[in-house]
């Protein structure tokens, strides 16, 4: 099978060969430039390819090399990311995720492998079983043990369609019995209204785009469109299809060999169907076009057919119709049997065909085909794809497409979704555009300007025209506008600001009046702006420049509206709800939807496929479901030895219907796949992200072969549109009008949220989303937003432009789902054993912060981590509070008083009475320990912010829900029970407790489905949920106990104000003299013309609301004295509160208040609002101050106008008033009718958090709410939710004699379940547990490996120290330095460059992309000098440390020496709040004897890192690390005890931290010395101090990490050396070491691995040394040790050593990743050899030959083994640490979940026992032990065998007990 290269592949190519080239220096360029036209070509045809650290390496090396080839404008090269490389198209597609089932989905049937062209295994790709089968698992290997080993989401248990699979009859038969058959002989079925339904919907598209396709004629040199009637165009459609669509590329059809032979060039000739293409086809003669067509063409195939005559002959009717009824329920009895059971039909040619109907078989609608038919309609999919040959056999392609859409959106759906969350059913709402002002004013046109260069500058026209418009109007500071501003018509000028619910636009107008050009295209005169006016001079772009930007983005938004028509028209196919008849019939909006609903809404072509999937999502990534797609619909796999012109190169690839996967030739593990281009019609719709990379600008002087390569990467493929319309990502969801436009503009060109959205409060939401805030105010009574302000977790909103991968702030995905997962197993009580269960209904988060849950009952293990994870509270950083160091001196006291107990009590023996009083002390001293520890715990929760009030009520409601839900549910399952047992009595027997506890959660599960299935009056229950509520409103003066309303007080205050009565014909003047106003103040103004308006054609009587306020006719506000407006503008509370309680009288009274003739006249804003930050925290009192200081200011500027023509009332009657609340409603089942729909409790996630159970039984609900029983003969394993006490109980009460003994279940669930070497799920710290991982290995090794381009104007990149020191002692280890010194000390922050030019500050990263800064920081930086500047600095939240200056007044003053440039800056510059200039408090000049005084000196100002300069050394700027510079962070002395010494001069030692309160969980990590436990935390070698086990000595640690086994914390130090003995303390505890994990983390220093022989070598370019470690291998996994320096041990210092150490996190899972990717030559069955040794008579085991490595006589290239390493490392899941679950990671920042079997060097190993190995040296044999050749009479070594058979030998003397197998 000959393979084609495609994107991926040619990229293989490319990297390979670029890395080849970088190591041995040849045709660099020429590698460099195919390596970039390689990620070009992956762009343009939207490959999917997971990266690792090689590529973005690689990718920044291509930068350099070709950084004066290509000046795409060096910013921006393919380089989509920050850091460099494709990173940004890497988060956008979501690449290929990590998840418990990756590599493990079977093919449907073995692949055809194919081995450089020749078939080497199974036959010709063949579609026959391919329709028959379901997605499964291949069989483990020995030696895999894997999470989730026999389950899946295709499970039977698990996926919708095939639940009920052991009953007999899965759900994906009964879904397709109840389209087809009718519910009664006279009632149509489902299948007759959607043809009837279909029918008008293709007539109305006939000549649509969705169903038009594209004709290719002489090679795709021209296109042309099928002729249409051009009067087909509607609103949807907008500008010309084929304007828009006619540049699409069609490639070929062939993806790879086995598709079918490429047609000759003369036959090339067919059309694309891009999207759902025509419903007819060539094939339809005998079935028809639509599904009913087909089952009946089938029906009367099966009736006619003489085999089944007998079957016929025998039905029998009362009737003519009847008897029809009858025949089709047989046939459909047949069929179900065929779909479950059919055995493979044989064809001539001995080919199978399957006769069951599988995944393919159903979601492409081929039920009713036969075997072979279905074959015939798959091979032509394999062969010709879906978009261009439409004659399939007999059904066509397009009939296909429809089908594939209607029942694969719903799949996808549930795969995405939360887990409680059920399916969509909003009523669908039509996308139209925006109507904005102007002819052209839309987002496109703000993007355009952003995009294209001013001229021949380096800047936007974008930030020119909006700098120019700020100096233009003297806008600065607060004033000054950040965002293009909104110009109106009549000249007023807005800010805009940035909100969730709509982005800034630039309007056409604002785009001319900026420009300079007036209406026609003029440019305005100097002089004659009508808004600049005389301070015009004239356009800042040029003419043809302003109208290019013009256009493009004119051509950008017709491409928007044509994809807003092409997705309504496919509302009909993939929505679960359609628009509500009324809008139907107000918009003309079809009449091809089904109206024959219970309700306002109606049905689509795919409602009835959603139905099965109205559940509980299965919170997993989009990625895994296409992973698990093409990896069961493969049909063949190449790997290929390609000639390349740098060797051959192995490439290992996958061939599936959907698309081409590419493999790692060493693991086989899948990087990657190209979905197909030829079947994006059919595959659109679950297409994942598009990556949208940055638009390349044009630059000054830019060539025409430039030119081209911009053209060519800023142009979309074909393929990119078709799935960018289809696909469900991105879309916002916005206001609604009247008339079905946004209200405001939207976020995104999608806005079809209806689609996908779910909400349990249908009909708020749906009223809401039509409404802007004031306006839900006023209809609804409340600002609530229809998505319920994206907080409760109760409407669900997936795939908007919040959650895009771009916006990782807004990112609501798995992630988010797994949050609502732990919290749901923790408040639910899932945790709790069936037979154990939760006593209380469910828990609150007060029950967990409180302490009232045991920890193993908390899916975090603890209480800290929970209340983390669910965002409750943020993490403060920062030492132990002495509270804290209080408790944890209590607390070890108390476990020192606890030990000597335990030793007095064993002493105690027999002595009753004293062994019952130590026993009552004991008990009590653990009280007081527990609540000791209880209270450690908390302190994390206690010194943390928690979340915003408003927030945390939010999530409460949504745990109200919950268990209002749960009480519904329990009634319901009382119902069922009852329902049920009359027809099976014998349902829940007491005689076997087991599967009557599974039969009684089994209807706990389906009571829940109940209420999500069936109309609220078959079961009656309510539950909690926001909606509408009608509630009394008393008077005024009722409520607040008076007699009188306070409206007639005012009112009557008013009647003696009659001198100043206003009528329509007062101006506006006369107004403000009346009310003594201010004629100059334009607020004066503006309230004097409101007053005028608001009088109605009446003559009334103005008061001020001051004057009220002080005349005491406010309601329980006090007169005040003094000035009103002064005091609410200086922010008095007393003030503010006065006018706040007047504010809200006439707005939550105006009735009452009309009554007596008043009506508020509001005051005209005094200033712009700010947004209130939503994560709570001291950022929230500043803003609110400002926002109420403007609030009381209008409130006191306001009026109150009095009719003296309304007689005021004596009495006011108690009125109604209709409100949205949260309340009890009626539960209704999911749709969109209803005040609320079902929480899923019970349901969803259970393949997470069910326990394995047996019940007997699974119900069916038929149409009149009765039940059907089916019944197993023996119990079937089904995962079910544990089901609190109180409700089980209340149901089934003879259950209680049951619980709380025997645990009576199958097996824990998943997430609470080890593997077979001791990990779980929950072990990977940070994760959260039951979602798809994407995390990868970034930057491990080299922190300078992300490399910049030559980035903007003045900028260089910020140099980096070259040298890190531990003391002052190591620089004695550096050389060249002039002995003059400038010492800084540099905070924790973002190293940015900051620029001043011209009055506009700019701030750059190190990648030298552009950073925003926080408001007021731009005008800081404007103060600390006049002058224009360049300076290096550090960022930590507002506070910016000027470390260093580039320029000075335009002048480069990087070439002056260090001291004269922190001279320039302590003359010319000076410090303000926000930015700081050195200052002696931070910043110190000295010789080297006074260095360690200078040191002493700023640590008093505050310890931390510390930047030592050469005071002689220039900035050399460009460079990435200075040789001169160097960085100090000495380390942390912390007292440990000595566990274990080795050595007699130097010494190494194993340290321990403690004494532990309890040492379970840890496993060898717990140590005992003196019968206390200790945690072993890591060793020091090479020490020269001498100290015995037990002694407390103070250790200099470097860093501290820490991970997580078994639900307990452990820490790994990286020590320095032992300083001395410890003083004072004892032992650091595990609180101090988790301190340190935050102050102390790991500094990443550039430094390489590579392996040499039996060694890795830790190469340090800065020393120009290197460090080399031995590797063994030992059973367990490889272990590294004995370090020496090469240039270090011959100077005499340890310094190396010490750093190369420091760097352990970094190297070592990169240097286990090498090891790990060793092949092994396969080991043969008979014995090894042994041979006699020539020293010690020792018999020697031969050592395992490694194939290419340890024996290769040449020294492997770094590169290529980091490379290949890197791509082992990333398919881990892992953090930034290190790589898990490889079994070498002890000793890094994680650890391995199985145990210490990591990579480390060996005394760093917890277990390590300090002794001598025959293994360290490899000419000694490993001592082998037996009875015979034993070492002393004691020593033991026998034969045993495992529980699982393996066979092994034990060897045990005094010193070790060793197991080997």
């Amino acid at each position: 099978m000959k393979k084609q290269e495609g994107p991926i592949e040619v990229y293989e190519r490319a990297r390979s060969t670029l890395a080849k080239s970088l190591m041995d220096g040849i045709d660099q360029k020429n590698a460099a430039a195919e390596y970039y036209f390689s990620l070009l070509n992956l762009q343009q045809h939207g490959a999917i390819r997971s990266w690792d650290e090689g590529d973005w390496v690689l990718q920044k090396m291509m930068d350099v090399i070709l950084k004066d080839d290509i000046q795409l404008d060096s910013d921006q090269s393919p380089d989509l990311g920050e850091g460099g490389g494709l990173e940004g198209y890497r988060e956008t597609e979501r690449a290929l995720v990590n998840h418990a089932w990756r590599g493990r989905y079977k093919p449907f049937r073995p692949p055809a492998e194919w081995k450089n062209e020749q078939l080497m295994a199974g036959d010709e790709p063949h579609g026959g079983l391919m329709h028959g089968a379901w997605p499964g698992l291949k069989h483990l290997k020995p030696g895999e043990y894997p999470h989730f080993p026999n389950e899946h989401p295709f499970s039977s248990d698990n996926h919708p369609l095939l639940q009920g699979m052991e009953y007999g009859t899965p759900e994906f038969v009964e879904t397709l019995a109840s389209f087809y058959l009718r519910p009664d002989p006279n009632t149509p079925s489902k299948a007759e209204e959607a043809a009837i339904a279909e029918r008008k919907w293709e007539i109305a598209h006939t000549n649509h785009a969705i169903t038009n396709p594209i004709h290719r004629t002489d090679v795709g040199r021209h296109r042309q469109k099928v002729k249409q009637n051009e009067a087909h165009k509607t609103q949807q459609e907008g500008e010309d299809y084929e304007a828009i669509y006619g540049d699409i590329e069609i490639p070929e059809r062939g993806m790879w060999a086995n598709q079918g032979v490429p047609q000759e060039e003369e036959e090339r000739d067919f059309p694309r169907s891009p999207f759902l293409g025509p419903l007819i086809g060539k094939g339809e003669g005998a079935h028809g076009a639509h599904l009913n067509d087909i089952y009946n063409h089938h029906f009367n195939r099966w009736k006619n057919n003489p085999e089944n005559s007998e079957v016929v002959d025998g039905i029998k009717g009362t009737s003519t119709e009847e008897k029809e009824w009858n025949l089709r329920q047989a046939h459909m009895e047949h069929m179900r049997n065929e779909w479950v059971n059919g055995e493979d039909h044989i064809d001539d040619d001995g080919k199978a065909h399957s006769s069951k109907l599988g995944w393919l078989g159903y979601m492409g609608g081929m039920e009713f085909l036969t075997p072979t038919e279905r074959t015939d309609v798959v091979n032509h999919m394999l062969n010709n794809g879906t978009d261009y040959d439409q004659n399939s056999p007999h059904v066509s392609m397009g009939r296909i497409k429809r089908n594939f859409m209607q029942r694969s959106v719903p799949e996808y759906l549930w795969w995405y979704r939360h887990p409680q969350m059920h399916g969509p059913n909003f009523p669908q709402i039509p996308e139209f555009p925006y109507e904005y002002e102007g002819s052209a004013g839309f987002p496109e046109l703000l993007q355009e300007s952003q995009y294209h260069l001013a001229g021949d500058t380096d800047e936007s026209i974008h930030d020119v025209l909006l700098d120019h418009f700020n100096q233009m109007m003297g806008f600065e500071g607060t004033s000054e506008h950040t965002l293009m501003p909104r110009i109106m018509p009549n000249g007023k000028i807005y800010k805009q600001r940035e909100s969730e619910r709509s982005l800034p636009i630039l309007t056409d107008h604002t785009y001319r009046m900026l420009a300079g050009y007036d209406e026609n295209g003029n440019a305005y005169p100097a002089n004659e702006h009508p808004i600049f006016g005389e301070k015009w001079e004239g356009p800042l772009i040029g003419h043809d420049e302003y109208k290019q930007v013009y256009k493009n983005a004119l051509d950008s938004a017709k491409q928007s509206i044509e994809g807003k028509g092409i997705r309504n028209a496919a509302i009909n196919h993939r929505a679960a709800v359609g628009p509500t008849k009324q809008e139907i019939e107000d918009h003309n909006l079809g009449d091809w939807y089904l109206d024959n609903t219970n309700g306002e809404h109606t049905d689509t072509l795919a409602s009835h496929w959603h139905k099965p999937f109205n559940k509980g999502g299965l919170n997993r990534s989009q990625m895994h479901y296409l992973q698990a797609l093409h990896s069961f619909l493969t049909t063949g796999i190449t790997r290929d030895d390609l000639e390349t012109k740098s060797g051959k190169e192995k490439m290992h690839h996958s061939h599936s219907l959907i698309g081409s996967g590419v493999h790692n030739p060493v693991t086989g593990e899948l990087d990657g796949f190209t979905l197909r281009d030829d079947m994006m019609g059919m595959l659109a719709s679950i297409h994942p992200p598009i990556a949208r990379p940055p638009r390349l600008m044009k630059v000054p002087g830019e060539t025409p072969e430039q030119a081209k390569k911009r053209k060519e990467w800023n142009s979309t493929p074909p393929e990119r549109k078709i799935a960018e319309i289809l696909n469900l990502h991105e879309s916002s969801g916005p206001v609604i009008g009247p008339d079905l436009k946004p209200i405001f503009p939207p976020r995104s060109d999608k806005h079809n949220i209806t689609l996908t959205a779910s909400t349990n409060h249908p009909e708020f939401s749906q009223r809401a989303m039509r409404l802007s805030d004031s306006d839900r105010q006023k209809e609804l009574g409340t600002k609530m937003a229809w998505d319920m302000d994206k907080r409760n977790l109760h409407t669900y909103t997936p795939f908007n432009r919040m959650e895009a991968p771009f916006n990782p702030q807004g990112h609501i995905n798995p992630r988010t789902g797994s949050i609502i997962s732990n919290r749901m197993a923790t408040l639910l009580g899932r945790m709790h054993p069936p037979s154990n269960p939760m006593q209380s209904k469910s828990l609150s988060f007060k029950d967990i912060s409180g302490g009232l849950v045991q920890p193993q009952h908390i899916s975090t293990g603890d209480i800290p981590s929970f209340m983390i994870q669910q965002e409750l509270v943020t993490p403060q950083l920062g030492g132990p509070s002495l509270e804290e160091d209080r408790m944890t001196k209590i607390a070890n006291t108390i476990v020192e008083e606890l030990i000597g107990l335990e030793e007095e009590m064993h002493h105690s023996q027999g002595n009753e009475e004293k062994m019952k009083s130590l026993i009552n002390e004991y008990k009590s001293m653990e009280e007081d320990l527990r609540s000791l520890e209880q209270g450690l715990m908390g302190m994390d929760i206690e010194g943390a912010k928690s979340m915003h009030g408003k927030g945390m009520d939010s999530w409460i409601k949504h745990n109200d829900m919950m268990s209002s839900h749960f009480d519904a549910i329990t009634n319901v399952a009382q119902q069922l029970r009852e329902q049920m047992e009359k027809e099976h009595p014998d349902l829940y027997t007491p005689d076997d407790p087991l599967t009557m506890l599974s039969n009684a959660l089994q209807t706990f599960r389906f009571a829940n489905r109940y209420m999500m299935e069936m109309p609220h009056e078959h079961h009656g229950q309510h539950g909690l949920a926001y909606g509408e509520s009608i509630r009394e409103s008393r008077p005024l003066g009722e409520m607040l106990g008076r007699d009188a309303s306070p409206f007639s007080l005012i009112a009557q205050g008013a009647q003696g104000l009659d001198a100043r009565k206003i009528n329509p014909n007062h101006s506006a003047e006369e107004v403000m003299e009346l009310l003594g106003m201010n004629p100059e103040d334009p607020i004066h103004k503006k309230n004097a013309k409101a007053l005028l308006q608001a009088l109605d054609g009446k003559e009334m009587i103005p008061l001020k609301v001051s004057e009220a306020y002080n005349a005491g006719l406010i309601p329980n506000v006090e007169p005040i004295a003094g000035d009103l407006h002064d005091l609410a503008d200086k922010g008095d509370d007393i003030v503010h509160g006065g006018l706040r309680r007047a504010d809200y009288m006439f707005r939550h009274k105006g009735d009452e208040a009309a009554e007596h003739g008043l009506t508020w006249v509001p005051s005209a804003s005094h200033g712009e609002r700010r947004d209130m930050p939503r994560s709570g925290g001291s950022g929230r009192a500043p803003v609110k101050r400002h926002n109420d200081r403007l609030d009381a200011l209008e409130r006191a500027n306001s009026h109150i106008l009095y009719d003296p023509n309304v007689e005021i009332p004596t009495e006011i009657a108690p009125t109604t008033e209709t409100v949205q609340t949260w309340s009890n409603y009626p539960i209704h089942p999911v749709g969109p009718n209803g005040t609320g729909t079902a929480l899923d409790l019970l349901e969803g996630d259970r393949m997470n958090w069910g326990w394995g159970m047996a019940p007997d039984f699974i119900p069916r609900f038929r149409n009149d709410g009765s039940v059907q029983v089916n019944r197993s003969n023996v119990p079937v394993p089904t995962r079910l939710h544990s089901v609190p006490a109180p409700y089980l109980l209340q149901v089934f009460p003879e259950l209680s004699q049951h619980l709380g003994g025997t645990d009576l279940y199958l097996s824990e669930p998943n997430m609470m379940t080890m593997n077979a070497l001791g990990g779980m799920p929950t072990d990977v710290p940070g994760m959260l547990t039951n979602s798809d991982d994407d995390m990868s290995i970034l930057g491990l090794t080299d922190p300078d490996s992300l490399l910049v381009k030559a980035g903007p104007e003045d900028w260089a990149p910020p140099i980096r120290p070259m040298h890190r020191i531990f003391s002052k002692e190591d620089l004695n280890a550096l050389k060249g330095f002039s002995g003059d010194w400038l010492i800084s000390r540099i905070p924790q922050g973002e190293r940015l460059i900051v620029k001043k030019k011209g009055g506009r500050i700019s701030a750059y990263d190190e990648n030298g992309a552009r950073k925003s800064l926080e408001t007021g920081m731009p005008g800081s930086f404007k103060s600390i000098s006049d002058e224009d500047f360049v300076v290096d600095g550090i960022l930590n939240e507002n506070q910016f440390q000027v470390l260093d200056i580039l320029k000075h007044m335009g002048d480069d003053v990087s070439d002056l020496p260090t001291r004269e440039r922190v001279k320039l800056l302590r003359a010319h510059y000076s410090s303000n709040e926000n930015v700081e200039i050195p200052a002696p408090h931070n910043t110190r000049t000295t010789d080297e004897e006074g260095l360690v005084k200078a040191l002493e000196g700023l640590k008093e100002e505050g310890n931390g890192v510390y930047l030592l300069r050469d005071a002689q050394s220039t900035y050399m700027k460009g460079e990435r690390r200075h040789p001169k510079w160097v960085l100090l962070r000495s380390p942390q002395e912390v007292n440990l005890i000595v566990l274990d010494r080795r050595g007699s001069g130097p010494f190494s030692y194993r340290l321990g931290a403690g004494p532990l309160i309890d040492s379970e969980g840890l496993g060898n990590r717990a140590k005992s010395f003196d019968e206390k436990p200790y945690m072993d935390i890591g060793t020091v070698v090479r020490s020269d101090k001498a100290f015995n086990v037990g002694d407390i000595v103070n250790v200099g640690v470097d860093s501290v990490t820490q991970s997580s086994r078994k639900g307990r914390d452990v820490y790994t130090i990286q020590a320095q050396d032992v300083i001395g003995e410890g003083f004072g303390e004892g032992p650091a505890s595990l609180e101090t070491l988790s301190l340190l994990t935050k102050s102390h983390p790991p500094i990443p220093w550039p430094h390489e691995v590579s392996l040499s022989g039996d060694c890795v070598h830790v190469s340090i370019p800065s020393l120009n040394d290197e460090i080399i470690y031995k590797a063994h291998e030992w059973p367990e996994g490889w272990f590294i040790h004995s370090p020496s320096a090469i240039m270090g041990d011959m100077a005499d210092t340890a310094y190396p050593i010490r750093l190369a150490e420091s760097l352990r996190p970094y190297w070592s899972p990169v240097a286990g990743a090498m090891l790990k990717g060793l092949e092994y030559e396969p080991e043969e069955e008979k014995k090894e050899e042994v041979h006699e040794s020539q020293d010690d008579a020792e018999p020697l085991i031969e050592p395992k030959k490694i194939k290419d490595t340890f024996h290769k006589p040449t020294v492997t290239k770094a590169l290529e083994v980091a490379l290949r390493a890197l791509e082992l490392v990333s398919k881990e899941r892992t953090t930034w640490t290190g790589s898990r679950g490889m079994g070498f990671d002890q000793g890094t920042p994680t650890e391995s979940p199985h145990g210490p079997t990591s990579l480390v060097n060996e005394s760093t190993l917890p277990d390590w026992d300090l002794k001598q190995r025959p293994a360290e040296d490899p000419e000694k044999p490993w001592p082998k032990k037996s009875k015979n050749n034993s070492k002393s009479q004691d020593d033991i070594h026998e034969k045993v065998k495992t529980e699982e058979g393996d066979e092994g030998d034990l060897d045990i003397d005094a010193e070790s007990a060793t197991l080997s197998i």
